[in-house]
């Protein structure tokens, strides 16, 4: 019998590959704010390495952190992330896979205020900008429309300066230590992103840089770039040690890359000694357009300029591009020209392709309905929409779960200085680095230099704690602000802006100072804290609504496993008891908590919901609710019960989370 080609071994870049299947990197958003690994990020990986790929390439890992695509990207910008990445490394190739990771910098469109670009766009595209732009928006719901064409255009805005000679010189030698970093974390090669419409394609792309950039010019002067990161990259890590490219093949878009400067720079690549080519096509300036997206529905489509690629360059090939069905890629590999099969969205899908591509069984085939790339654009975990709907909840979850345990606490007298650090941070987390800001408030007048004294003792004693208990120094703060009327508008644009998702009021017994905060932080978790050195009964009020879930993981992230504590989970009824009985068991799994975890049904009393909750809260140490995100207008209008509890629980600590 005839070897199954699909799965037949191939050396690639000196290393083994079990067979001709490679996951090809999808950008998940799973990463932590400050670009670290997730515990949802590893299981990411671990599947596709389980799913029997013979390569697995982890996605879009920013080499610099002005590099970033989005808030929740990966970084290999510091030595730090090294231990990390190295775990990942190690997921995967316990599984059997290679472990290659895909380096990137994501030029105009990175996550900051100054991008970096090869040259300034002028309004030559702008008509076709706003016409891939249109023809997308219309895929999502009418009100998200406008959120999205504004933080495309806030985005554009900035898309006015070029990069100088000392920023070239930075990002290349970012890709450079980028590099070293990932042989030191045991990564079995790495991959540069050459396509997507990021700055390696930027700089190679006559539609992005154009004059009066530094850098353009003829298809020698625009490669450079390209080349002199190949070569910072092959000088920082060992002899031999694989470095592949992603080469986009097709932009699209006018005066982009068409496929002859794609071959021309891949020859000038293979010469260089490249371990593969990972074949792309397409940028978010003509993915959306309707004319590709006719093209780029056709199975297999990328395998014309694959094939002609081959003709130019002995280097293995990967490709992708809708191989949907082993058929397609039992066939695409017979045909010759292509070395591997990449497999992006079909093992997101389905991760069990493979197995079922071994046993002839038929494959749940990705229907491309962009559920998954558009849940990426709004800043969401990767999902599908073929998933089961407690998967894509229980993404959901995690991916807020991460935002929301960042925490900053604001002191705003001597008294809250007084509280001890394992009473305001709960519990300090053993495997997830997550950041912690001491915001000290220091009040006008004589008062001010007595409480800046009182607040300096105090954060020495606090960072004190915090090596004891073996946290990492770069993710504690402190910083002073003056108390004036501004000082609640600050504190929380600033924490917002930097990624915290826990704001902690220590003086919680400042009732106003509670209610303006917590009207305020309105996405994440609001902690009115009344300091008790014996507060172990804590009573949780949970609506059954998707708070709920991130409640429950907030309690237990909080809570639970310290001795003494004790649990009261209630709900006041507003329907039928049965339903609420089914939706907390659904919840239960999903947020980590045993199947038999008691819940209390209550009925209203005629005062309503927050006066019930009030009366349930007597004699309880903590009170946790959830809020389900009414505008501010509609909590006006019905009343807050978040607020009602602040202002009638006097004695006790009240953690809102929404």
């Amino acid at each position: 019998m005839a070897q199954d080609l699909l799965f037949a071994p191939l050396e690639i870049g000196g290393c083994r590959s079990k067979n001709r299947v490679a996951a090809l990197p999808l950008f998940t958003g799973y990463a932590r704010p400050d670009g670290g690994v997730t515990p949802l990020l590893r299981e990411h990986y671990w599947r596709l390495a389980t799913s029997g790929a013979g390569l697995v390439v982890v996605a879009n890992v920013a080499v610099a952190k002005d590099g970033r695509s989005s808030p929740r990207t990966l970084r290999i910008d510091d030595d730090r992330f090294i231990p990390e990445l190295a775990g990942l490394a190690a997921t995967i190739k316990h599984r059997g896979a290679l472990a290659c990771i895909q380096l990137n910098h994501a030029g105009r469109f990175a996550w900051t205020e100054r991008p970096l670009l090869p040259a300034p766009l002028d309004a030559a595209h702008l008509d076709h900008d706003v016409a891939a732009l249109k023809s997308f928006m219309h895929t999502f719901p009418f009100g998200e429309r406008f959120r999205l064409t504004a933080r495309f255009m806030q985005m554009r805005s900035k898309w006015h300066l070029s990069m100088t000679q000392v920023d070239r010189e930075r990002a290349v030698n970012d890709f450079g230590q980028a590099a070293r970093r990932a042989m030191a974390a045991g990564f079995d090669m790495l991959e540069l992103h050459g396509a997507t419409g990021y700055l390696l394609a930027q700089f190679l792309s006559a539609s992005t840089n154009r004059p009066p950039g530094l850098w353009a010019g003829d298809f020698d002067t625009r490669a450079a770039f390209v080349r002199d990161v190949v070569s910072a990259v092959k000088d920082a890590v060992a002899d031999g040690f694989p470095v592949g490219y992603r080469l986009l093949v097709q932009e699209w878009v006018p005066d982009g890359i068409d496929l002859e400067q794609a071959l021309a720079l891949a020859r000038v690549l293979d010469k260089m000694g490249v371990a593969y080519f990972s074949v792309s096509a397409g940028t978010y300036n003509s993915m959306f357009n309707p004319a590709v997206l006719k093209l780029t529905r056709r199975p297999a489509y990328l395998l014309v300029n694959t094939r002609t690629l081959r003709q130019e360059v002995a280097t293995p090939l990967i490709m992708g591009g809708r191989v949907s069905r082993p058929s397609i890629a039992r066939r695409v590999l017979a045909e010759g020209g292509v070395d591997m099969v990449g497999l992006g969205r079909p093992l997101l899908t389905d991760p069990g392709w493979l197995e079922k591509a071994r046993t002839g069984k038929r494959v749940t085939v990705c229907v491309d309905c962009m559920h998954c790339l558009k849940r990426v654009i709004q800043e969401k975990g990767l999902a599908c929409a073929r998933w089961p709907e407690i998967e894509i909840e229980r993404v959901d979850l995690e991916c807020a779960l991460h935002v929301r345990m960042n925490t900053c606490l604001l002191f705003t007298s001597r008294e809250s200085l007084a509280t001890e650090p394992e009473t305001v941070l709960l519990k300090l987390p053993e495997k997830e680095a997550l950041k912690v800001r001491l915001v000290y408030a220091v009040p006008q007048g004589q008062a001010g230099e007595a409480f800046r004294d009182a607040a300096k003792t105090h954060w020495r004693r606090f960072r004190e704690y915090w090596q004891i208990a073996g946290q990492r120094d770069d993710l504690l703060a402190c910083v002073f602000k003056t108390a004036d009327s501004q000082l609640n508008d600050r504190l929380v644009a600033e924490a917002r802006k930097d990624g915290f998702g826990m704001l902690v009021l220590v003086d919680g017994h400042n009732v106003r100072r509670s209610e303006v905060l917590a009207s305020k932080w309105r996405e994440g978790v609001f902690i009115s804290h009344r300091p008790n050195a014996h507060a172990k009964k804590v009573l949780a009020a949970v609506d059954l609504s998707p708070a709920t879930h991130v409640l429950l993981r907030f309690v237990a992230f909080g809570f639970r496993g310290r001795p003494g504590y004790r649990f009261r989970f209630v709900h006041v009824l507003d329907g039928a008891a049965p339903a609420a009985r089914r939706r907390w068991e659904k919840m239960l799994p999903i947020s980590g908590w045993d199947a038999d975890t008691p819940l209390e049904l209550i009925s209203p009393k005629p005062d309503g919901i927050a006066q019930t909750l009030l009366e349930e809260a007597a004699g309880q140490d903590i009170v946790i609710v959830g809020r389900r995100g009414m505008s501010r207008i509609k909590s006006l209008l019905l009343g807050s019960v978040s607020r009602r509890i602040l202002r009638g629980v006097s004695d006790a600590t009240v953690v809102i989370v929404s």
